[in-house]
C-alpha cells in the first residue's frame, strides 16, 4: 500500500516536471512555473492557460512513455534547493564547528559551502533519478485539468491516473 502511494507520487513528480519544462519551453517563461506532486495528479503554479497545460500535460506524458526519462529531472526541483540548503549548512558547521580561531576559518567555511551549493545541484539530479521522480509513468493518463485560482498567478490541479503495479507472481 505505502509502496504504491510512493510509486504514484514519483510518477506524477515526473509527470510534473516534464509538464512544467515544456509549457515552460512553449510560453518561453523558463524558471517562472513551479509544481508539486501527490499521489493521483500534481499541481502547477504560474503564468499559463488551462489550456497551455492541459496540452503540456499531454505532450509530457506521451514523451515520458517515449523514453525521454530527462525531463523528469528539473535543475528547478525542490529537491534541489533542499540538498543545497542542507550541503551548504553541514560543511560550514564542519569547517566552523567548536574550538577557537573560527573567524579565522570563516573563508575556508564560505569556500566549501560554495562548492558544497554547487555540487548540490549534481547531486539533486541524481537524486531525483533515483529517488524522488520515476520517470517510467506506465500507464498513466491525464483525467483533467482545472485552474483553481485566476489572476497573475493561477494554480492548475492536474488529475492523473496511474495504474497500480502487477505484484501477483508469474
Amino acid at each position: 500500500m505505502l509502496m504504491s502511494w510512493v510509486t504514484a507520487v514519483r510518477r506524477n513528480h515526473a509527470a510534473e516536471h516534464a509538464t512544467i519544462a515544456v509549457a515552460s519551453r512553449r510560453l518561453d517563461i523558463i524558471g517562472e512555473l513551479g509544481g508539486r506532486a501527490v499521489p493521483n495528479g500534481f499541481y502547477v503554479y504560474g503564468p499559463a492557460s488551462t489550456q497551455v497545460i492541459e496540452e503540456s500535460s499531454r505532450e509530457a506524458i506521451q514523451r515520458l512513455k517515449a523514453g525521454e526519462s530527462g525531463l523528469a529531472v528539473s535543475p528547478f526541483c525542490g529537491t534541489n534547493f533542499l540538498l543545497a540548503g542542507a550541503l551548504t549548512t553541514l560543511s560550514a558547521a564542519i569547517i566552523l564547528g567548536g574550538g577557537k580561531g573560527r573567524f579565522q576559518r570563516l573563508p575556508q567555511a564560505i569556500g566549501f559551502g560554495v562548492f558544497a551549493l554547487i555540487g548540490s545541484f549534481r547531486v539533486g539530479a541524481e537524486v531525483q533519478r533515483r529517488w524522488t521522480t520515476d520517470a517510467d509513468v506506465g500507464q498513466m493518463s491525464l483525467e483533467g485539468v482545472v485552474q483553481k485560482r485566476g489572476g497573475r498567478h493561477a494554480v492548475h490541479r492536474v488529475y492523473t491516473r496511474v495504474e497500480p503495479e502487477d505484484t501477483s507472481p508469474r
